[in-house]
């Protein structure tokens, strides 16, 4: 999951939702406490459940507010994020402000002991945000494990990419190249999986407010695929999409 902004209601209602799944772990990919009006409590959350998470843009301005004293919003929106940033920085303390600083960008973790995923807020090239409709295989092309998954986006989606391995070539005894070509490897497959948003946008259905989680994991076929949910908000109805 990911961008929280501490919203504890949304959180609960994700963890409600999953909770008859035997989980191997959570990830959450950045943006966890800055919008919402529980911010400590999410963090204090996020930590009984051992989370894996990664640093977002919005964790990284407020280790960073130490810097910016004497700063002068220029536009009523200005004044109002920085007021924001202040109260949420005053409800978590210092001590949680510097642990958001050393956030790691990027973690890889295990996702059953033979495949590893690597987790972070935006995208692996320098674009803050993944989308489907653009160029993902050249973005994602440096990426080695097996699945990818990111954050930064309110539309989550799930894509499977087959990506060329790259083969080690060696010289020969003596120095000199072989005469054989480099064994040729079939494509591997990456699975990138971008999870949207835990807040939701008041007013997107008549159901009420919706947050959005995916589930990663190993499928009847041996393979891994992704489960996204919505889940209504303090409500906990699900309606799944296989990606």
């Amino acid at each position: 999951m990911s961008d929280i902004h501490g919203d504890l209601a949304a959180l609960e209602s994700v963890l409600t939702a999953v909770r008859h799944v035997r989980l191997a772990g959570i990830i959450a990919c950045g943006d966890h406490l800055v919008g919402g009006s529980h911010p400590f409590e999410v963090w204090t959350r996020l930590a009984s459940l051992g989370a894996h998470l990664t640093c977002g843009p919005k964790d990284l301005a407020l280790a960073a507010l130490d810097h910016l004293e004497g700063i002068t919003p220029t536009t009523s929106e200005g004044q109002a994020r920085l007021e924001m940033f202040l109260r949420t920085r005053q409800a978590i303390g210092d001590v949680v402000c510097r642990r958001l600083g050393d956030l790691p960008s990027t973690l890889v973790v295990s996702l059953d002991d033979l495949r590893g995923v690597m987790a972070l807020h935006g995208s692996p090239s320098d674009e803050d945000i993944l989308r489907e409709n653009t160029d993902l295989e050249d973005r994602v092309a440096s990426v080695a494990e097996d699945v990818l998954v990111t954050g930064a986006n309110l539309l989550p989606f799930a894509r499977r990419i087959s990506q060329p391995c790259l083969v080690p070539f060696f010289n020969g005894a003596d120095g000199e190249d072989e005469d054989d070509d480099p064994p040729l490897l079939p494509n591997r497959d990456l699975l990138v999986v971008n999870v949207g948003a835990v807040t939701p946008v008041a007013g997107m259905t008549d159901k009420g407010r919706i947050a959005r989680a995916v589930l990663v994991g190993t499928g009847d076929d041996g393979d891994v695929h992704a489960w996204g949910a919505d889940i209504v908000v303090d409500g906990a109805r699900v309606s799944r999409r296989v990606g």
